[in-house]
């Protein structure tokens, strides 16, 4: 028996799905989902996609969250739905911190890889117990 190979998609296609704006592309997307038996998402088209729908098209928070959601419950679709169910609740709730910034703290606390040092302010005084802010020692 022929072993399937697996596949994956990139930001633009999770974009047609999120924004049906692209008729004649979302058709492709979901024919591809109908007919593979697991897709591929990586880490980086998430946050993209994230970057996207709040930048671009001015989702919300809280769209953009349901919008994420959506993809990583998607039953034939492969995500790290163990960062994103993290990442996704502190992302709403912490408006001055990007995804990057709460992606980049719970993989840190997934990955047993704390603290994450940083620069960031609002990033050490968000996660004081998993990030630790890098300053010059006094003169």
């Amino acid at each position: 028996m022929a072993k399937t190979k697996a596949a994956s998609l990139d930001t633009n296609t999770l974009l047609r799905l999120v924004l049906g704006d692209l008729p004649e592309q979302i058709g492709l997307v979901e024919d591809l989902i109908k007919k593979s038996p697991v897709l591929h998402v990586a880490d980086v088209a998430l946050i993209e996609m994230v970057f996207v729908l709040e930048k671009i098209y001015s989702f919300s928070r809280a769209d953009v969250v349901n919008s994420v959601q959506a993809i990583i419950r998607h039953p034939k679709i492969n995500a790290n739905r163990r960062l994103f169910e993290r990442v996704l609740p502190d992302y709403l709730e912490k408006p001055k911190l990007s995804i990057v910034d709460c992606a980049l703290v719970h993989y840190a606390t997934l990955t047993d890889a704390t603290p994450l040092f940083t620069f960031d302010k609002a990033l050490a005084s968000a996660y004081p117990a998993s990030a630790t802010l890098l300053s010059s020692p006094a003169a």
